[in-house]
């Protein structure tokens, strides 16, 4: 399940990229194009982390005699924070369309609704998986501290 959740956040990240920020920075000019361009900005760093997430071992080949080898440990970052900072994207997201849904009409305001509901079910899935991944970090922490505790005994 994992897996599927990051090739969503890839698939989500890519399309919110072409479809929605990339247009609308091109739309853009000035200062009024900063913003946009930042936006996807994280679109790419989603789905590069997502994307060392779910292959990153195979990309990386560990040497253990060479001190400059890079490894999948040098790119890691845990499951608790990506899926909270990807969630709380996908929420900014989520109000910035429902509110263009509200105020639009017309073919504008599907294309919006759609973004919108998609994003909800991105929120629910990334919630359920932040919630898993706490508890999976607060065990881990449990056995580790379990485990210092029956060594120095």
């Amino acid at each position: 399940m994992k897996r599927i959740f990051l090739i969503g956040v890839i698939a989500y990240a890519i399309s919110s990229l072409l479809l929605d920020h990339w247009p609308n920075a091109i739309a853009a000019t000035g200062r009024e194009a900063l913003p946009w361009m930042v936006i996807m900005l994280i679109d790419l760093a989603f789905a590069g982390v997502a994307m060392i997430k779910l292959v990153g071992p195979s990309f990386f080949e560990i040497d253990l005699d060479e001190e400059a080898s890079v490894s999948a440990d040098d790119f890691n970052v845990p499951d608790s924070s990506f899926y909270g900072s990807f969630g709380f994207a996908v929420l900014v997201n989520f109000v910035w369309h429902g509110y263009k849904f509200a105020v639009t009409t017309g073919v504008e305001s599907f294309g919006f609704s759609m973004w919108f509901l998609i994003e909800a079910v991105a929120l629910l899935l990334t919630f359920m998986f932040f919630k898993a991944a706490q508890k999976a970090a607060k065990r881990a922490a449990r056995n580790a501290k379990a485990f210092t505790q029956r060594t120095s005994a």
